[in-house]
């Protein structure tokens, strides 16, 4: 029988600690259950645990064995779930490593209608994360990927400014119309932090930033849609600063029985028409902190 050494548990020749070292692009697929639904998810993993200075290396086939050992068995109910037991498993696994980290990463079909009744698949893209560190609570949350459209109201008032000093008679009626602006292609982040006593729907947080959009994109769209899809987006043009704090808001609200050590992060950037580069804004911050600017009732 061949003894094999164990060249990752030797000392390395610089005893240096490294925060993440492990595996990415680990596709698996996921079932989820849901109380009024299951979805089949094609997901994609990253894991990674930390090592202390005297060790090489990880042993990162045990990576592998956690993914088979938690999505092998067993009803699965979101992917945070999933990233909250894969990081408690790695720990469990690699008894050398104090910290682990997990990311996994699906596509997301949605059937939606537009106005005209037109049927169409929407694609979103979701995110569970977890982080797990021994004797300590596991942090774990979720987060959607929605792509919408925004009007500029910058170039929006500029163009009505122009239009209302050629038209002096109209002023008071150009006042109560959208000007002409350019449009953007906007990609909102959301994500929350949850836990095992404070869940979210993926189809309540897409609801949410879909609701500041006005619109969601549709691929199936007939004239009457695209010119309500571009109406209501001038009806109410917004900057990314605008996005993010709508949807803040909108999470907070929608989940106000939530603790005030909930963290949430939206970014909003924006694929400009008129400049070579992106508009781009995020949020960072707790439930707590923003429930500080909001009226008592939220």
């Amino acid at each position: 029988m061949i003894d094999f050494p164990d060249v990752q548990g030797s000392l390395p020749r610089h005893i240096i600690p490294i925060q993440n070292v492990g595996v990415k692009g680990v596709f698996y697929p996921i079932h989820v259950e849901r109380p009024n639904k299951t979805i089949d998810l094609v997901a994609r993993i990253d894991l990674s645990v930390d090592i202390p200075a005297e060790r090489k290396g990880a042993d990162i086939s045990r990576n592998l064995e956690a993914v088979n050992e938690i999505l092998g068995n067993g009803k699965i109910d979101g992917i945070e779930t999933v990233a909250r037991m894969l990081s408690e498993k790695l720990l469990e696994k690699i008894p050398y490593s104090t910290r682990s980290s997990v990311k996994i990463v699906s596509d997301y079909f949605v059937p939606k209608k537009s106005a005209s009744g037109k049927e169409s698949m929407v694609k979103y893209r979701i995110y569970g994360k977890s982080s797990a560190q021994r004797d300590r609570a596991t942090f774990e949350s979720v987060g959607v990927e929605v792509t919408g459209m925004n009007a500029c109201p910058c170039a929006m008032e500029g163009t009505r400014a122009i239009i209302s000093d050629r038209y002096r008679n109209e002023t008071e009626f150009l006042a109560t119309i959208p000007s002409i602006t350019h449009n953007q292609r906007n990609i909102v982040r959301l994500a929350i932090q949850t836990s095992r006593d404070h869940h979210v729907e993926i189809d309540d947080l897409i609801m949410i930033v879909e609701k500041v959009f006005g619109s969601p994109l549709l691929p199936l769209l007939k004239r009457s849609d695209e010119a309500n899809i571009v109406y209501n987006a001038h009806m109410n043009p917004k900057f990314v600063e605008d996005i993010v704090r709508e949807v803040v808001y909108g999470t907070v609200t929608k989940y106000n029985l939530f603790p005030d050590s909930t963290e949430i992060e939206v970014s909003s950037e924006s694929d400009e028409s008129i400049h070579p580069h992106n508009a781009y804004a995020s949020i960072t911050t707790t439930f707590g902190s923003v429930r500080k600017y909001l009226p008592k009732t939220v």
